[in-house]
């Protein structure tokens, strides 16, 4: 039991990493500390575990002394950040095609070949 536990905090850590990521490259948008922990508080709930407790906790001591979040929750999502080789700043937007446009460009790309070939 203790290594599906174990197993389903790392999937939910993976789940809410690759939200990050989607978050710096598809928005250009870092989430801030509240944010992430309640992300990922989120995700383990969707992935049926208990929510964090200390993170819970962090969350709460946020809201009742105002904007600063507590220590432990800054720690946390500094050493989650760093686990998961994330970054803390803005960066710029990409853009990710559809299948259909990869699939055009590959078909255009390999009909260039085979003219470049026959030549």
């Amino acid at each position: 039991k203790r290594e599906y536990q174990y197993a389903s905090s790392l999937l939910a850590e993976l789940e809410t990493a690759q939200w990050v990521r989607s978050m710096n490259f598809d928005h250009g948008v870092a989430p801030d500390v509240r944010t992430l922990l309640t992300k990922y508080n989120d995700v383990r709930r969707q992935n049926g575990l208990d929510a964090c407790q200390a993170l819970t906790r962090a969350l709460a001591h946020e809201s009742s002394v105002g904007p600063r979040m507590s220590p432990y929750g800054r720690q946390w999502a500094q050493r989650f950040r760093k686990r998961w080789d994330l970054k803390r700043k803005k960066l710029q937007q990409t853009f990710r095609l559809d299948v259909d446009s990869l699939v055009a460009r590959a078909r255009f790309f390999f009909n260039w070949v085979d003219w470049c070939a026959q030549q």
